[in-house]
């Protein structure tokens, strides 16, 4: 995870291209960005892709191919289709957790996503929410709407909250 973390950090901010939010799981990883054109995210996830492959095989000493498939991506047009990406990605080992059969308490963090980097999660009288660790320091900061302010109207992230 050291090694993907450092890619983001790299990787945050190119022309035309930004990483707000991840997951990194087992077999996949999911991203939330913004890019002003198509080019601008094909070119931005080409560079993610090979440099993650690049650092992952040199932390674990090997060589070849790592990503075997393209990413999908999906434009996300409405405040509510966005808070709901959020809460998938930020919150997306809970779902992975509870599809096996095991679950973890609402007050779990991911380590390995953007969740302590994120300033969306509403107070809750029993769990607080995470310390935020040097903020932005694997992501940054959205400049739409959609994804600075918008999502709000439907609420802040619940730390009770599991994606579906």
């Amino acid at each position: 995870m050291v090694a993907i973390r450092g890619v983001f950090a790299m990787a945050r901010e190119r022309k035309g291209f930004r990483l707000t939010n991840y997951s990194v799981q087992r077999d996949h990883i999911h991203l939330i960005a913004e890019a002003m054109e198509r080019v601008a995210l094909s070119n931005a996830m080409r560079s993610l892709c090979s440099r993650i492959a690049r650092a992952v095989n040199r932390a674990v000493a090997r060589r070849g191919q790592l990503v075997a498939e393209r990413y999908h991506a999906r434009a996300l047009s409405a405040p509510k289709e966005v808070r709901r990406a959020l809460l998938y990605v930020l919150r997306n080992s809970h779902h992975h957790e509870r599809a096996h059969g095991r679950y973890l308490p609402p007050w779990h963090y991911d380590p390995c996503s953007s969740a302590l980097e994120f300033d969306g999660f509403a107070a809750h009288p029993e769990f607080p929410p995470p310390p935020l660790k040097a903020r932005c320091t694997t992501v940054t900061p959205s400049y739409s709407y959609l994804l600075a302010r918008g999502w709000k109207k439907h609420g802040l992230i619940a730390i009770t909250e599991i994606p579906s």
